[in-house]
């Protein structure tokens, strides 16, 4: 099977303020619509993605940030299949045909903590759980994780 290429997004996103949440930080709500493009594929369109996510934020003593997320990935079939589809020619025995089909793709638990270094400096961090549990995918033969951790400092 070909691999995935480096994909990107572009597209809007809403956010809409909810007000205080509990220990004084603040509760919005983001609604992400996305085409995403292949960068390896002369920017091949491989599907669209809406992201909605309900997120909590902090502001700490001693210029600390840190913030909560939980969220879930939408796409249509061509994104899907691009992710979980496995072509009749690429199908071995331990790997069938399999065509995906639009839906949730995944589900997104997170968690980011950050501190201004100087105004134009910022140390980041974030820690993300990503889980097809109830997914429209999840029998495809390429889920191999029903979860995947993700983490990262910056």
């Amino acid at each position: 099977m070909p691999d995935l290429g480096t994909l990107v997004e572009f597209g809007p996103r809403l956010k809409w303020h909810l007000g205080e949440g509990p220990g004084g930080g603040r509760v919005r709500a983001e609604f992400a619509l996305r085409g995403v493009f292949d960068l390896d594929d002369r920017l091949s369109h491989k599907g669209i993605s809406f992201e909605p996510r309900l997120i909590y934020e902090r502001r700490a003593s001693g210029g600390w940030r840190y913030g909560t997320s939980v969220g879930a990935v939408i796409g249509n079939r061509r994104l899907a299949d691009t992710f979980y589809g496995v072509a009749p020619a690429f199908a071995t025995p331990g790997r069938p045909a399999y065509t995906a089909e639009s839906g949730l793709i995944a589900w997104r638990l997170g968690a980011n903590v950050s501190h201004d270094l100087t105004p134009n400096l910022r140390l980041f961090g974030f820690v993300r759980l990503d889980s097809v549990a109830g997914a429209a995918n999840r029998a495809s033969p390429l889920v191999q994780k029903p979860r995947a951790p993700a983490w990262a400092w910056a």
